[in-house]
């Protein structure tokens, strides 16, 4: 529960409420990339600018980050600009574990296509990915297996070669899909 204990276990978060819970909104785009990351744009505990500039436009080119500068407040991106930097924060980190929740939930179809590929390839590269979401076709293209929650409880569990929409649907009504 406690944010830091996460971290220092290799778990990350991107939130469903980028606004609320995966940003400062009044801050630069750098300074929330790199928050909670000061290790990685430090030495001996001293801030190194340059290290923060060349993590920066790392991330940015890597998950296509669309800005006019890294100093600009990140309120002024657009949603999926936003969200690319959340998940660059905990890409920065080493996250060993990802929770993703809703992570294409406000966004462009642009965007969202970015936030995928991004997604697939920290899934080929071995990251632990958990992703939560409403959107069907998403937890279908994104999925290796996928755990359908009604009510609070399990009420099912497929490989991604077992599921499709009608089968996830009648599992989330509560229905046996099994026989």
């Amino acid at each position: 529960t406690d944010p830091r204990n996460a971290k220092s276990s290799g778990i990350g978060l991107v939130p469903d409420d980028r606004k609320v819970d995966g940003l400062v909104l009044g801050m630069s785009v750098a300074d929330n990339m790199m928050l909670g990351n000061w290790d990685s744009v430090s030495k001996a505990g001293i801030f190194q600018p340059a290290r923060e500039t060349e993590r920066v436009e790392h991330w940015t080119k890597r998950l296509g980050i669309r800005m006019a500068s890294a100093s600009q407040p990140i309120g002024t991106l657009s949603g999926g600009n936003q969200q690319k930097a959340v998940l660059a924060r905990w890409l920065e980190a080493n996250t060993k574990v990802l929770l993703l929740a809703e992570p294409t939930r406000g966004i462009d179809v642009g965007a969202r296509a970015d936030i995928y590929n991004a997604i697939e390839e920290l899934r080929r590269q071995g990251l632990s990915l958990a992703l939560i979401s409403t959107d069907m076709e998403e937890v279908l293209a994104l999925s290796d297996r996928i755990v359908v929650f009604a009510q609070g409880r399990v009420v099912g569990t497929f490989s991604r070669e077992e599921a499709n929409q009608d089968v996830l649907l009648v599992a989330a009504a509560g229905m046996d899909t099994r026989e």
